[in-house]
């Protein structure tokens, strides 16, 4: 399915004739025990993992159980299995599931390096664009957070949106900590913008919203210099990542840019700087970031809501910048939850 188009397997389904005929669910002890039995399955045998995949026990009116795994259309595949010393590749059509022949299996390698390879592009494209002074407002690039959603439409160019309802609803769908701001249509699109101090300041950040669903998000100032230190704001990064991606989504789903979206982000101005918390605290067993800019690993979301912890989707993700500073991991996460700290 992940080769393919995606789909759901069911199981508790009774079967005839190869078609679903009933619902009659499964007699489970510990649903959430095989829960994380099908998860650790399909880490093991599926090469590469398959990103996005989720499993859900489901109770019945009849106390049994069914489970439903959700797998996403792949954008890391081909995928193939490795169960038992068989390694095979599978996709699957309206009807069954089937080994592609040396044509499709060629075209499923191709497909997966040009959409990994024009997202990447198109990232680093746009950090170089804004970095040179080509953002859609007056912004400080020198030391900031740029981050790029990618539906699949901006990555193939499948739709547009409607820039008229993007105007009008942007504002019901600001950043984490987002102030005053205002809004404008231009070329590519419209830009949702927080206000400066002064009317001729850089703005703090902005929302670019293109036509093609693509959205980039930049937020500036992100080092406090203290003579003779600097310091760059990691903890208030990751708390404005996670505070506005929910956002983020739903303004897609509004506009109807459906998921799965690739989430790409870099920063830069780190170079000599420590880490620092909201408080003002340093963490302990730090050290100075040795380079300028970093790159955050894309992530992968299947869904448009984002429910429960799902902060740990993204924690690949924030694990690197810290790791640029020394530390294993990002300390905002406690036994896989997110809680923000001071």
């Amino acid at each position: 399915m992940a080769n393919t188009a995606g789909g759901h397997i069911v199981y508790g389904m009774r079967e005839d004739q190869s078609s679903a005929a009933e619902l009659v669910g499964l007699e489970i002890a510990d649903p959430g025990m095989e829960q994380r039995r099908l998860e650790e399955l399909l880490q093991r045998n599926i090469q590469p993992p398959i990103i996005g995949v989720r499993v859900q026990p489901i109770i019945l009116s009849s106390n049994r159980f069914a489970i439903v795994i959700r797998i996403p259309q792949s954008w890391s595949g081909p995928h193939r299995t490795d169960f038992q010393g068989s390694r095979r590749f599978y996709a699957r059509n309206s009807s069954a599931a089937y080994e592609p022949d040396v044509q499709e299996l060629r075209q499923m390698f191709m497909t997966a390096s040009t959409t990994s390879q024009k997202v990447r592009e198109m990232h680093e494209k746009r950090v170089a664009d804004v970095r040179r002074g080509n953002a859609p407002v007056f912004f400080n690039a020198s030391a900031a957070l740029l981050l790029h959603i990618f539906p699949r439409s901006s990555i193939y160019g499948d739709s547009q949106i409607d820039a008229k309802l993007a105007h009008s609803i942007s504002v019901d769908f600001p950043p984490a900590r987002a102030g005053e701001m205002s809004r404008r249509y231009n070329y590519d699109g419209v830009t949702l913008f927080g206000l400066g101090a002064r009317r001729d300041d850089p703005v703090p950040w902005y929302l670019q919203i293109f036509r093609s669903g693509l959205l980039e998000f930049g937020w500036s100032d992100l080092v406090e210099a203290d003579d003779p230190r600097s310091y760059f704001s990691t903890g208030l990064t990751e708390s404005t990542i996670i505070g506005s991606l929910p956002n983020f989504f739903a303004l897609l789903s509004r506009l109807s840019v459906n998921p799965p979206y690739v989430v790409s982000a870099s920063l830069s101005g780190m170079r000599h700087s420590y880490p620092w918390l909201p408080s003002g605290r340093v963490p302990s067993g730090y050290y100075r970031c040795d380079r300028d800019e970093i790159s955050l690993p894309p992530i992968l979301f299947e869904t448009a809501t984002l429910e429960g912890d799902w902060q740990i989707i993204y924690k690949p993700a924030l694990d690197v910048m810290w790791n640029a500073f020394g530390l294993s991991e990002s300390p905002f996460f406690t036994q896989d939850q997110w809680r923000e700290r001071g």
